[in-house]
């Protein structure tokens, strides 16, 4: 026996009219259900901060990750998350573009996180990359992060990479700010190691600048005359005596009227072979040494 339905359309010849099951309205109203209630049972926030603990994501959670970024590009916990699960396949402009404004604007968590992955980045190319104009455009963009870094509060361990990175790269102000935010009173010790380590590599203009930056960083005489004149003479070591003399004027300071190092200064001149230099402070020498005679 056929049922009710079949014999209302079994003498039809068109197609059998289907029953309606739900209308759009319905379909659409249980799918914003469905997403209330995935929300309500895993919380984005609750999922990024679980992710975070994943050193790499498998491409489901990765495309959901990548589709939740474009819907909210100012979401920073998630512009850090697919930094970090994709960094190996970003390029430096791209992985800049995510992370340069959290490096500067983000809170302490992330500004450290982003910071940390550019650094590294900027590192790996900088140790690989030999075209002059790329290496230009490397170091330019370090250069402005770690001058924004150097204007914040810093925990000592990653000021000191960073100073340690500014050393390495050439960049011996901002290393000198990033130290002292690190090390302190050690900032002279510190200094005077990168003067030794550029030594051994017969890098003798980088040399003698650590020594300089050590000698502004002391007020103890003894100190400062000595770290002075390791400096010259590290320059000299390295065949460098015009720029060695010219430094004599831009650091001696509060030496120029110190016996030791004058008389230092007219034997560095002439084994130098600039009897001008050596004339003027052998001037000096005399007339300082004339007034502590002359002093009771």
């Amino acid at each position: 026996m056929l049922p009710d339905r079949s014999k209302r359309i079994a003498g039809l010849n068109e197609d059998i009219p289907r029953l309606t099951l739900a209308s759009n309205g319905h379909l659409v109203l249980v799918a914003l259900m469905v997403a209330v209630l995935l929300v309500v049972i895993f919380p984005r926030e609750a999922l990024v901060e679980k992710l975070y603990d994943q050193d790499t994501l498998d491409e489901l959670t990765l495309s959901y990750i990548q589709n939740l970024y474009r819907a909210d590009t100012r979401n920073a916990d998630l512009a850090l998350l697919l930094a970090r699960s994709q960094r190996a396949d970003l390029s430096r402009e791209e992985l800049e573009e995510l992370l340069t404004p959290l490096a500067a604007l983000g809170d302490e968590r992330q500004k450290l996180q982003a910071r940390t992955l550019l650094i590294d980045r900027f590192e790996e190319q900088l140790e690989t990359e030999r075209d002059a104009s790329n290496r230009a455009q490397i170091l330019a963009s370090a250069k402005a992060l770690l001058t924004i870094a150097s204007q914040d509060t810093l925990t000592k361990v990653f000021a000191n990479r960073l100073a340690d990175f500014a050393f390495d790269w050439d960049l011996p102000q901002l290393g000198l700010i990033l130290l002292a935010k690190g090390e302190g009173g050690r900032a002279v010790k510190v200094l005077e190691r990168y003067a030794e380590v550029a030594l051994t590599n017969r890098n003798y203009a980088m040399s003698g600048e650590y020594y300089f930056l050590a000698r502004e960083e002391t007020k103890d005489l003894d100190e400062v005359r000595r770290l002075f004149q390791m400096g010259i003479k590290t320059l000299i070591e390295g065949g460098l005596y015009q720029p060695a003399m010219v430094a004599v004027g831009e650091h001696i300071g509060d030496l120029q009227d110190d016996p030791q190092t004058l008389h230092f200064v007219v034997r560095a001149a002439r084994s130098s072979n600039d009897a001008a230099v050596a004339a003027e402070y052998g001037r000096r020498l005399v007339f300082v040494r004339a007034g502590q005679a002359s002093t009771p």
